[in-house]
């Protein structure tokens, strides 16, 4: 991955992650004071939309990424011989 892709899948994770964190605890304070409504006001859903947004731009750019990291590797059969069953193995590659 290069370097602006790591810059902006950093911006959409941090960015997302602390505005879901922030998201949460306003959902908890207005369904504590039971205040319902305010989950619909235009400025909650824009706050929701925003880390949709930010969130999705991390997962455009790093999401193809994280199901070709883990590539499965066939072992022989000369080599798994008296070493019991399985003849695949799970590694982690660094590209």
């Amino acid at each position: 991955m290069g370097l602006l892709q790591r810059r902006v899948a950093l911006f959409g994770l941090a960015s997302g992650g602390l505005g879901l964190i922030f998201l949460v605890f306003r959902a908890v304070v207005h369904v504590a004071d039971r205040d319902f409504d305010e989950l619909r006001d235009p400025s909650f859903l824009y706050h929701l939309l925003g880390v949709a947004l930010a969130l999705s731009a991390w997962r455009l750019v790093v999401g193809p990424r994280l199901g070709s990291e883990l590539r499965s590797k066939e072992i022989d059969e000369h080599e798994t011989s008296g070493k019991g069953a399985g003849g695949h193995l799970l590694t982690l590659r660094n590209q």
